[in-house]
């Protein structure tokens, strides 16, 4: 049983990171559907409890070791994740890893 699991990691690792257009397109969807949901849940929670201004606390981008492009997107994936309703006032306070270069 145990050279069977070594040979399914290995042959799913090897798959996974062997350049497949098919796992790349599976992250980016993943990313896509969590944005989505992040926005309905914040949303909907912003609807129903109608608060003055919604703190984001910490290790929002996690962004010590990506580029400025990537840190960018992250940034606006950020802000369209938890746009604010109305007169709402999101203030982001940064984490650890928030904090790069």
């Amino acid at each position: 049983m145990g050279k069977w699991k070594n040979w399914a990691h290995s042959e799913v690792i090897d798959s996974l990171f062997s350049g497949h257009y098919l796992f790349i397109a599976l992250a980016m969807a993943d990313l896509w559907f969590n944005d989505i949901y992040f926005r309905h849940v914040y949303q909907t929670m912003c609807w129903w409890l109608q608060p003055d201004q919604v703190i984001l606390l910490g290790d929002l981008l996690g962004s010590q070791w990506v580029t400025d492009v990537e840190f960018e997107w992250r940034v606006r994936r950020l802000k369209w994740s938890f746009a604010p309703l109305g007169s709402i006032r999101n203030i982001y306070l940064a984490g650890n890893h928030d904090i790069g270069k």
